[in-house]
């Protein structure tokens, strides 16, 4: 995948789990410790050293796709 898209995804899946933090935390958590779950979803933008973590996150659980499918009409 080509990084401008990875950025797009990263963004977007950062945006959908700072919406649900509670279910967000959860997931993150299976990738990385709780500590740095937190501060990820505490994170006004998206730090670059997350982009890979999220963008695979996205890609993986399609959970990008599905959210960029309901704002495209």
């Amino acid at each position: 995948m080509r990084e401008p898209e990875c950025w797009v995804i990263a963004e977007v899946v950062l945006s959908v789990l700072q919406a649900d933090r509670r279910n967000g935390e959860y997931l993150l958590t299976q990738y990385v410790s709780t500590a740095e779950a937190r501060a990820l979803l505490n994170a006004p933008r998206v730090p670059a050293e997350a982009v890979p973590l999220l963008a695979d996150i996205g890609r993986t659980r399609r959970l990008a796709l599905a959210i960029l499918q309901t704002l495209v009409p």
